[in-house]
């Protein structure tokens, strides 16, 4: 028998321990609950400026989802929140255009009005900041005062890509190489254990690049980084052996 989702999400509670709510009446519960949040926030940011935010996830069976996420100022708590609107479903091509109608319909059939659209934040693609078709220039014709925020740190990761195709090796494809070239031998990773004993370094594994992840990068360097005196010694050793007559 399975426990119901309030046992499972307090389970040092006696009263949730007997408290008993399977699928449906957890739905009704969940669903009920979003409403009551949903209305909350609608009620401030009908009135009150906020901030827009979204961004397309990856493509599946010809749909992907577009968050409609606000910031505003709380002034029952005394905080800026940020916090999901709406997630809605974008079944046609992803242009500017059909972005901007999947937001411009939600605010609507929310009663929210776009001069209260204080800026706009998203990704740097053409489509979403495109001056002629991205979903910046529809936002602009609804409130010319909006400010069109561009993620920083996705500008900084593209600069930092480019940069790295002017060096001698392909920095993405070591990395792979290196995670693979461990990751199939329990011997080799012991071997490499052994050297971040004699080096005094934390006995952390190499972890693997993915692409489509781009903080990915960084986090592999580092680790990469942390480890080198071990790992420049554990390479050393394992060409050593190769290179040696039989």
């Amino acid at each position: 028998m399975r426990q119901s989702f309030s046992r499972k999400c307090s389970p040092d509670s006696k009263i949730a321990q007997e408290y008993s709510s399977g699928r449906t009446k957890t739905s009704c519960v969940i669903n009920e609950l979003a409403e009551d949040s949903k209305f909350k926030i609608v009620s401030i940011i009908q009135e009150d400026p906020f901030s827009l935010a979204t961004d397309g996830s990856t493509d599946y069976d010809d749909v992907k989802l577009y968050p409609v996420c606000v910031q505003y100022f709380n002034s029952d708590t005394g905080h800026v929140v940020s916090e999901l609107l709406s997630l809605t479903e974008c079944t046609m091509a992803s242009t500017g255009q059909n972005i901007f109608e999947l937001m411009n319909t939600e605010l609507k059939s929310c009663e929210i009005p776009w001069k209260n659209v204080v800026s706009f934040s998203t990704d740097n693609a053409f489509m979403m900041v495109g001056a002629l078709k991205g979903v910046a220039s529809f936002i602009l014709k609804e409130n010319l005062s909006g400010f069109i925020n561009g993620c920083l740190c996705h500008l900084m990761h593209l600069a930092a890509s480019k940069a790295a195709n002017c060096l001698n090796c392909d920095v993405k494809s070591l990395l792979i190489d290196i995670y693979y070239y461990l990751e199939k031998s329990s011997k080799r990773k012991q071997t490499l254990k052994s050297y971040q004993e004699q080096f005094s370094l934390p006995n952390r594994k190499i972890i693997k690049h993915v692409a489509t992840r781009w903080l990915s990068l960084g986090k592999c360097l580092t680790r990469l980084s942390e480890q080198r005196s071990a790992f420049t010694a554990f390479l050393s050793t394992a060409f050593r052996n190769r290179c040696r007559p039989r």
